[in-house]
């Protein structure tokens, strides 16, 4: 995710969703707005594993480093996929999370876990 110099990102619990988050855009002298959310879709995700997300996205768009030792659940594997808008201005740029995980004969399964959504040219996924 690329962002612009002299802008500072942090994450703040979503007003609407309960297991939301929204995404704050604070440039120096401005006050800060909303330009993005990142909507658990997970209720079974635990709020722990949930937090170091969060964390790492914000450490992301502020170009840090994400330094907490954060180890995720057993037997878990995350993917994501970036959606595609069918017009340049018809959606916001969004990346869906999925959980996957093996079936008892092996097969693979993908269950979406969460959403991140930007408003259009916020920021160059």
């Amino acid at each position: 995710i690329m962002v612009n110099q002299g802008e500072h990102y942090y994450i703040q619990p979503h007003p609407m969703h309960k297991r939301g988050y929204q995404i704050m855009r604070g440039i120096h002298g401005e006050e800060a707005r909303p330009v993005g959310e990142y909507i658990v879709m997970d209720k079974n995700e635990d709020n722990y594993v949930t937090e170091q997300k969060i964390i790492a996205i914000q450490d992301s768009l502020n170009r840090k480093e994400f330094s907490k030792d954060f180890k995720k659940p057993d037997n878990q594997h995350v993917s994501f996929q970036r959606v595609k808008a069918e017009h340049e201005d018809h959606v916001p740029e969004q990346i869906i999370f999925y959980n996957n995980f093996k079936g008892e004969h092996g097969e693979t399964h993908r269950q979406i876990n969460a959403i991140l959504t930007f408003a259009k040219g916020e920021t160059q996924i």
